[in-house]
């Protein structure tokens, strides 16, 4: 896992190619209109990805809005930050 975790709302804009302010806390699946199935695919591809970890299947729609995404990071780069010190 690299020092610096990528931001959440940064990593979620670059996949649905919009801009980082139209996301917010409240954001998901069902209330961002170019977050649709294949996108939130996408989404926990490019969490595991930069975030070097893996989701399991039936874990794919627990990332399926803002706040459980948010939440993960803080988590992950809480035991990052252990890590080092």
């Amino acid at each position: 896992m690299s020092n610096r975790l990528p931001n959440p709302f940064d990593l979620v804009a670059k996949v649905l190619e919009v801009d980082r302010e139209t996301l917010d806390d409240e954001s998901s699946m069902g209330t961002h209109p170019n977050w649709d199935s294949l996108n939130q695919v996408a989404i926990v591809t490019a969490i595991e990805a930069d975030y070097d970890i893996i989701i399991e299947d039936e874990d794919i729609l627990k990332y399926s809005n803002m706040k459980a995404i948010t939440q993960l990071f803080d988590e992950l780069s809480a035991k990052a930050e252990s890590a080092k010190g």
